[in-house]
């Protein structure tokens, strides 16, 4: 893996963006990364590390909240980009942390969550061959996949932050061994032993439940195989012999399935038995091994036996049976004749009653006929009427209508509204002719018709209809035809009024337009002559612009300092202000810790009393099972003088797990509120630092001056560009003017004709408008006075059409009743009216016939022709009482005989599951115990119960560690002058468990004749290549064991210090060899011998500002 350019924004010290070219010093191989302390020399490698991983290199030692630069404004991004390349490719990783900012809406503050995007590129400084990948766990899994390392890994061979060199030499064997299993990845040893120590421990605890399972099994089947009956001399079962005892679920659970006797009986009984089936197979299931089959023998006999003994109750169930449905079968006869005999007494006794009332039944049958029949010709009757009546309407509208029309046309008879020629008012090609052939001299003359026609309407007729060839009706028609006429001329003079009217109506709005564009004339020549006192003020507008664009280039040229002083006065009133926010939040906190730790003393308490219950509760059970002569499960004596009073209110074992749980959730409280105390603390003080311990209302005046300042200056400085743009084009935009000018004075006077031509046209149409008035107000008032006429005249003629279609509608209406009042056998269509029923009383009528007719059916046919009713004579009996009491007696007799097979039964099935359960208990002890015979050879093996007495991940560990251990040597020969050698220590100090043995380190010293020394007597400086040995050891080997990643870009943060001149060179030599092997190394330090050796650096220089960066290559 190389690294090639890094760039960081708003990254602790550094406010601005810095950037770092690392392919500077391939060359060389080697720079040197140097700068005061506390400068950010080792900010760069965070940034590093934090681009791939998320987090800070030391991340137990520090957060990666500091990588958020307090220098910046609260609104600015915080940032780190880095371009690199492994065997996979060129990548380039955007990353940010999360921080707080202000709100884009509102006042306070919200979180920026943390961000990352990563991209293949083409090459470094290429464009990207992909899109890019966003969500951080897709980041972060393709960063581990990509570089190959975890981030211990990376920070144990591409980074070796400040203060890590000396920690994996200094540490205990257990430390060692976690440090190694991180850096190594070999936590899935650890946990397959784990697991593996945990299914075994699984496994013992299921043939435990297995073995404990089968003997509950056992003590349940035991008594029922005692019970069951011993067979005669030729095999059967005595009579009866499993009918008298009956073994519920309830007995079963409660451990007593059999009463007081029998369970008397059966200890006699398994005392007796040298070796009884209970005995037998108590002692086959308490053997290590269950012999299944001999277990499954035993219960096919005795359920053998149970099955005999239920024979002779399922034949005494029969034979009751057959009784009973005997017995069943006469009282159902008797039942049915005294059923059929009841029947036939209701039948006479409602024929008797049907008879009697046969007149009026008679009367109602002759009423409905004539209503059925009147129903035939209820239509007609309807359609008659209504023909009737919508004839007396239309005439009563045809009536109106002619009055209306007869009053238009004598209006308009005596008016010029017809007679007026509008031929000069429309047209030029119109002639005078045209008026006369459309005249109105006919007008006068339908006057009379129409009165006539009001007289026919109006007068009653000698018959409610006339008939179509009636003189009437040719005088209607005739009426019609004249009307039409007249609509007809009236529209025709109307049309040719409608394009005056359109004339008419438009001149309004010609007038208005008109005004309109003469108001727009004088307000042009107004704005005409202010260009004009405008173009000769522009020499004076010159001077003063020219005044302004100097006074805004004095402020543009103060504004960044104003703007520094502005936000270095924000950020000490903001820290001022956290500072103050945290006060309350510490003691809330304060608080919170102090009821944390009651709880958890609380917790403490209520779980040890439980373990106290608990314990006292078991002693208690214990008692309850002790036997006199037999040994104690606790002590094993069989004398018992003392035993533990049980108490009541006994604690359960989940009790006592439930107090443990909630003992160690107050734990985990109690440090999480403790943690957080501690970081508000820590945020706490940061914050006071940050406000120079000013107050805050002294850091609010100082942030508001700074800020009026920077407004004041901002506003001066404002209309800069304004300014200067204006007076580049100042002389050409006079120009502009001028021209504009008179291209706006000939545009001017050319409207001004067009407008009075327009004014012209204007009256010459309202004088044509006039002319066509007539005696009319418009000629829009006299074109309606048209259209009125021709509609009057069009509804006065389309009312008489419907008189005459009414007239002939009800004429057939009239024929079409009379035949249906011959067809229905009615003389007049008021005998029909009156035969006529409603809908609800006919249906109620029929149904009352038809019910009465089919009730004397029904009793006919009972009476004469069902064979049950018949036949009867009326002397038969019936003996219903005497039938039920042989039925009783015979079902008494089947309930007793179902009620012994249902025990005997019931006893079976319970045997037969007993004998069932502990069959399949013993099959699954043997198969449990069959399958973890390999698992427990592999835990022993695995947990260290082997020759080497070493567990599976520490034999894992032990040979990583010799190998890290073989390069380190080789290096530590060369650094040393061969004076130190790393070895392996069995028992090292305060680590003598097996876990850990053999991870042990010791410093063999060949200058005190090879005594073994604890690394923790070397000097510092000794310590420094001793640690670095390692550390580029442990590089070596993580790169081997990560496929042969090749790592071309090393790190190694501060520690040069404690060298002397000549271990100093030596040491460089070392790190020579890793630049000759393609590496490009950096060296974070400050001292000076370094800057004289090293001519390629990145200097970091702290400003009151932040630090800066200045890279020098070769």
């Amino acid at each position: 893996m190389r690294l090639h350019t890094l760039i960081m924004t708003g990254i602790g010290p550094y406010a601005g963006t810095e950037t770092i070219d690392f392919d500077r010093f391939t060359a060389s191989g080697r720079f040197l990364l140097t700068g005061p302390t506390g400068s950010g020399k080792t900010t760069i490698i965070d940034a590093i590390v934090f681009a791939l991983y998320g987090q800070v290199a030391d991340s137990s030692g520090s957060s990666k909240q500091r990588l958020r630069s307090t220098l910046v404004d609260a609104a600015a991004r915080s940032e780190v980009d880095l371009t690199f390349s492994t065997s996979a490719g060129v990548y380039r990783i955007l990353r940010s942390p999360e921080y707080w900012r202000p709100k884009k809406r509102g006042t306070g503050t919200t979180r920026q969550n943390a961000a990352a995007k990563l991209w293949r590129l083409s090459a470094p400084g290429g464009h990207a061959l992909d899109e890019p990948i966003t969500r951080l766990e897709d980041v972060g899994a393709e960063v581990n996949r990509i570089v190959g390392l975890s981030r211990d890994q990376f920070t144990q061979t591409v980074v070796l932050p400040q203060g890590r060199f000396a920690r994996f030499l200094r540490a205990t064997s257990a430390e060692r061994h976690t440090l190694l299993r991180d850096v190594f990845g070999t936590g899935v040893f650890d946990a397959i032993q784990a697991e593996i120590a945990e299914r075994n421990r699984l496994t013992d605890r299921e043939a435990q439940a297995a073995r404990q399972a089968l003997q509950a099994r056992v003590e349940v089947a035991a008594p029922l195989l005692a019970l069951l009956p011993i067979p005669d001399a030729d095999g059967t079962p005595p009579p009866g012999a499993l009918s008298a005892t009956i073994v519920t679920d309830d007995a079963q659970k409660n451990a007593e399935p059999f009463p007081a006797p029998r369970r008397t009986e059966l200890s006699e009984a398994l005392e007796s038995a040298e070796l009884s089936e209970p005995a037998e197979l108590a002692e086959l299931a308490g053997a290590p091994v269950p012999d299944t089959d001999a277990i499954a023998a035993i219960g096919e006999q005795a359920l053998a036996r149970s099955r005999a003994a239920l024979a002779p109750l399922a034949e005494a169930v029969e034979r009751a049976r057959a009784e009973a449905g005997a017995a069943h079968a006469a009282t159902e006869a008797a039942v049915e004749l005294r059923q059929r005999l009841d029947r036939r007494e209701a039948l006479l006794a409602e024929q008797a009653e049907l008879d009697a009332h046969r007149a009026a039944h008679d009367a109602d049958t002759t009423r409905l006929d004539a209503a059925r029949r009147a129903s035939q010709v209820a239509t007609a009757l309807h359609r008659h009427a209504r023909t009737l009546r919508d004839l007396a309407a239309a005439r009563d509208l045809a009536t109106q209508a002619l009055f209306r029309t007869l009053n238009t046309v004598k209006v308009s008879a005596t008016s010029t509204i017809l007679t007026d020629s509008i031929a000069d008012s429309t047209d030029d090609t119109d002639s005078t002719d045209n008026t006369d052939s459309t005249g109105t001299q006919d007008i006068p003359a339908i006057g009379p018709i129409l009165e006539e026609c009001e007289t026919i309407l109006t007068s009653a007729p000698q018959a409610p209809y006339a008939p179509e060839d009636s003189g009437e009706s040719q005088r209607l028609q005739h009426a019609e035809s004249q009307l039409t006429a007249l609509a007809t001329r009236t529209r025709t003079l109307a049309g040719s009024l409608e394009p005056l009217v359109a004339l008419e109506a438009d001149l309004g709005d010609r007038r208005t337009a008109l005004e309109r564009d003469q108001a727009l004339l004088d307000t042009r020549r107004t704005d005409l002559d202010e260009h004009i006192r405008a173009l000769e003020a522009r020499p004076a507008r010159h001077a003063e612009l020219e005044t302004a664009l100097e006074t805004a280039r004095q402020a543009e040229n103060r504004l960044p300092q104003a703007r520094v002083d502005r936000d270095a006065a924000l950020a000490r009133r903001d820290a001022a202000i956290r500072a103050e926010a945290l006060d309350t939040r510490l003691a809330a906190s304060k608080q919170a810790v102090v009821e944390a730790t009651k709880a958890v003393e609380s917790a403490k308490a209520h779980a040890a009393a439980q373990h106290r219950a608990w314990l006292e509760a078991t002693a208690g059970s214990i008692v309850a099972e002790l036997v006199d002569g037999e040994p104690c499960p606790v002590c094993g004596s069989p004398e018992h003088p003392a035993p533990a009073d049980p108490e009541a209110g006994s604690v359960s074992r989940a009790q006592v797990e439930q107090a443990d749980a909630e003992r160690a959730r107050a734990d985990e409280h109690l440090t999480e509120r403790v943690r957080e105390h501690s970081d508000l603390e820590r945020d706490h003080r940061t914050a006071l630092e940050a406000s120079g311990m000013r107050p805050l209302a002294e850091l609010d005046d100082a942030l508001a001056g700074a800020a009026e300042h920077l407004q004041s200056l901002t506003r001066a400085s404002r209309p800069l560009a304004e300014l200067t743009e204006q007076l580049a084009g100042f002389a050409e935009e006079t120009t502009a003017m001028r021209d504009a000018l008179e291209t706006d004075r000939t545009a001017l006077a050319e409207d001004r004709a067009r407008l009075e031509a327009a004014q012209n046209a204007l009256e010459q149409d309202r004088a044509r408008c006039a002319d066509a008035c007539g005696e009319h107000a418009t000629v829009a008032a006299r074109h309606h006075a048209l259209l009125g006429i021709a509609d009057a005249a069009e509804s006065a003629r389309s009312h008489l059409a419907a008189v005459r279609t009414a007239a002939r509608e009800a004429t057939s209406a009239s024929d079409d009743l009379g035949k249906a009042l011959a067809a229905a056998g009615f003389t007049t269509a008021s005998q029909a009216e009156q035969a006529i029923l409603p809908a609800a009383e006919l249906t109620a009528l029929a149904e009352a016939v038809d019910r009465i007719r089919a009730d004397r059916e029904r009793v006919r046919h009972a009476l004469t022709e069902d064979p049950r009713i018949c036949t009867l004579t009326g002397e038969e009996t019936a003996d219903v009482a005497g039938a039920r009491r042989l039925q009783e007696a015979a079902e008494e007799t089947r309930e007793t005989a179902l009620a012994a097979h249902a025990t005997a039964s019931e006893a079976h099935r319970h045997l037969e599951e007993a004998l069932e359960a502990v069959d399949r208990a013993a099959v699954r002890l043997a198969d449990i115990l069959a399958g973890s015979r390999a698992l427990t050879q592999v835990a022993a093996l695995v947990t260290g119960r082997n020759d080497a007495s070493t567990p599976l991940a520490t034999w894992v560990l032990l040979d990583r560690f010799a190998e890290v251990l073989v390069f380190a040597n080789d290096r530590l020969t060369q650094m040393s002058s061969g004076r130190y050698e790393l070895v392996r220590v069995a028992d090292e100090t305060g680590s003598a468990g097996r876990r850990d043995r053999g991870l042990g380190l010791g410093v063999i010293d060949r200058l005190c004749a090879g005594v073994v020394r604890d690394p923790k007597t070397l000097s510092g400086g000794e310590t420094f290549y001793v640690s670095l040995s390692l550390a580029l050891a442990l590089a070596d080997v993580v790169t081997a064991e990560s496929g042969g990643v090749a790592m071309e870009t090393l790190f190694v943060d501060e520690g040069f210090g404690t060298l002397d001149p000549e271990t100093l060179q030596t040491v460089l030599a070392e790190l020579g060899r890793l630049q000759a092997g393609g590496r490009t190394v950096g060296i974070v330090s400050h001292i000076e011998e370094l800057r004289r050796q090293v001519p390629d650096r990145i200097e970091v220089t702290t400003t009151p500002v932040g630090s800066t960066l200045r890279i020098t290559a070769s």
